[in-house]
């Protein structure tokens, strides 16, 4: 494959962030790609020492340069560009991290890597990437050179986002005479490859960014007599029209084996129940346990737990780390596998609606053996609480219920409350309380994937102490 070497100069000269960093969102999202890739090594199966990091279509290699010298890893940058590899492989040598740093010519669709090899994988705005015919082989190839557990986070921001109807991609793809790719491809492709996948919505980040580069483009074509681009003035057209584009991907190769222990108690196991949902939807390892009481018939889990006392089942166990509270392991997870917000304020919301369905979980289990209580349980405080719940969920433009592009933590813990509520209420009691617009949630949360798993793996029966 050939490649024109003057492209990252041309570039340049219409970026409209730091040239340094021929990506959309310049440092920002590096620094940010770089607290993600961090946070992963830190929480999952890395390599002993300096993580193996490959830098997919690395340029001229400030993002490898950068991340070796500030954060000790063992980057390796490849591109097909050979005036790009010269550039980067002269930078490494002026930052004095010629040996964390290295560059390699080559194809992205055929990484001459073995399997296995690295523990994360980056990307951004990464042209192999929009490549029709040869995505699926690139997303094949990462997770081949990715260790289990490994992590490919990138993003892209000229390609048309989620969920755009066929025709208005099919009349985008002709007027701007660009590949016909999109985020839905992207997303078909890596989850067919055999990654667990967590999204986040970049189109604002894509509007400002292109936004930016045609203003810079049509000032400097002025100046020299050039004509403007017209893919780039039809993109930014569609964007202005409210049309979202782009994607970040954080997509993780499943590790074997159980990664997290859940110990559940027989009359309390409904408890556990969100948390397995969460876990199978990321596509962790765990396990199911029964206590393991100690000699002096305390709630501990297991006999000399090295970790922190607990009172109750469920408890979650990864090595040492020992956890309980069925809303504090959520908010515990979330944060480990993506399953938060994005900012303070959404995922203290969050937090909140976790404890608001812990409580409910609870007044729903003391009344539900108690036919009269559990009516008056139903038609009053459950009644009042589904009413402020719909007031939440209509303040966030998207399917889920604090987020557009993916589930919090929050989701799988009212999906496991419906589920309770519908098994001690009847389900046709539940529907005649609960209000149409989150039914309709329900209803289209439980097609995601995990939802089938999860009544597959659900054993025992979690529910059994919630219906007289």
């Amino acid at each position: 494959m050939s490649f024109d070497d003057t492209l990252h100069n041309r570039l340049k000269a219409d970026w409209p962030e730091d040239p340094e960093q021929l990506h959309s969102g310049g440092w920002a999202m590096t620094n940010k790609l770089c607290a993600e890739l961090t946070s992963h090594f830190q929480n999952a199966t890395a390599s002993p020492g300096k993580p193996q990091v490959l830098d997919l279509c690395c340029g001229e290699g400030s993002t490898a340069v950068h991340f070796a010298k500030t954060q000790n890893w063992q980057v390796t940058g490849i591109d097909i560009a050979p005036h790009a590899i010269e550039t980067a492989t002269t930078r490494a040598a002026s930052q004095g991290v010629s040996s964390q740093a290295t560059f390699v010519i080559g194809s992205a669709f055929k990484l001459p890597f073995a399997d296995n090899s690295f523990d994360g994988v980056y990307g951004q705005d990464a042209d192999a990437m929009a490549s029709p015919d040869q995505m699926f082989a690139l997303h094949q190839e990462v997770f081949r050179v990715l260790k289990p557990g490994g992590l490919f986070a990138f993003h892209h921001h000229w390609i048309p986002g989620r969920n755009w109807k066929k025709e208005d991609l099919a009349q985008y793809v002709e007027e701007s005479k660009s590949d016909n790719v999109s985020a839905d491809l992207y997303v078909s492709g890596l989850q067919k490859a055999g990654f667990n996948l967590r999204l986040e919505n970049i189109a604002e980040l894509a509007r400002s960014h292109l936004t930016g580069q045609l203003k810079n483009h049509l000032q400097n074509i002025k100046a020299d007599g050039r004509e403007a681009q017209d893919w780039l003035v039809v993109t930014a057209r569609w964007m202005e029209s409210g049309r979202p584009f782009g994607i970040k991907a954080s997509a993780v190769k499943p590790a074997p084996g159980p990664t997290y222990t859940l110990v559940y108690h027989d009359a309390l196991g409904f408890r556990a129940a969100p948390v397995q949902m969460l876990l199978i939807d990321a596509g962790v390892g765990f396990e199911m346990a029964t206590p393991e009481w100690s000699d002096d018939g305390s709630w501990r889990v297991v006999k000399d737990n090295p970790g922190m006392s607990v009172f109750a089942p469920p408890v979650l166990r990864k090595g040492d780390f020992t956890l309980s509270q069925t809303m504090a392991i959520m908010q515990y997870l979330a944060n480990q596998h993506g399953y938060n917000c994005g900012n303070a304020q959404e995922d203290t919301t969050m937090l909140q609606l976790l404890l608001d369905i812990g409580d409910v979980g609870s007044e729903l289990f003391s009344v539900a053996k108690d036919k009269d209580k559990k009516a008056n349980f139903a038609s009053e405080r459950l009644v009042n609480w589904l009413r402020h719940l719909e007031r939440v969920y209509h303040k966030y433009p998207g399917p889920f219920l604090l987020t557009r592009d993916n589930p919090s933590a929050a989701d799988f813990a009212l999906c496991s409350l419906f589920e309770c509520l519908e098994f001690a209420l009847g389900e046709k009691e539940f529907a005649g309380v609960c209000p149409k617009t989150l039914l309709s949630w329900q209803s289209s949360f439980v097609q995601r994937p995990f939802f089938s798993k999860y009544k597959q793996q659900a054993k025992p029966q979690l529910f059994p102490s919630m219906k007289a």
